[in-house]
């Protein structure tokens, strides 16, 4: 790591300790940051980002009294910047969104017709998952612990409200 990289992580940290998020926003964003893999908190993702627009924007006042065309373009790109880390967390949310509503009319297709057969729901999950593509592998593996660990629909209940689409 380079020292900016440093003076940045530190900036954000202080940016983060004093950032006053509204609930929703900090919700919308953690539900973004789950499909991103990205091990970070929204609040944190936020400060990061505000910390690292706000230093293009300083770098862009800087270069205003020697280059001051230059300066205009920075503080364009730093505003683009934040905006387009914005939009691409959201647009892979719905990237992976689409392949997890893709897949599931075939999940509950097979769960249809493997619960003729078995009553263990645990099994046929299992066996989905080798089938199943990353992102829906992923949602399956978390439900399947779960349901290990607690009660079948408490588990399914959460897995619902997890992908929030109704009637799973």
């Amino acid at each position: 790591t380079s020292i900016l990289d440093i003076f940045i992580k530190t900036l954000t940290v202080f940016v983060g300790k004093r950032l006053n998020i509204p609930e929703e926003r900090l919700i919308k964003i953690k539900t973004y940051l789950r499909y991103y893999d990205v091990d970070i908190t929204a609040k944190d993702f936020v400060a990061n980002q505000i910390t690292k627009t706000s230093v293009l924007c300083i770098i862009a006042l800087l270069l205003y009294f020697i280059f001051p065309i230059l300066s205009m373009g920075m503080f364009f790109a730093s505003l683009i910047y934040y905006f387009k880390c914005s939009s691409d967390l959201e647009t892979n949310y719905k990237l992976k969104r689409g392949e997890i509503e893709g897949e599931l009319p075939r999940f509950c297709a097979t769960v249809t017709q493997e619960i003729k057969n078995t009553r263990d729901i645990v099994s046929i999950i299992e066996r989905y998952i080798e089938t199943s593509n990353k992102t829906l592998k992923k949602e399956l593996e978390i439900v399947l612990a779960d349901m290990k660990s607690s009660n079948y629909e408490a588990a399914l209940v959460r897995f619902e409200s997890r992908l929030s689409i109704g009637a799973v």
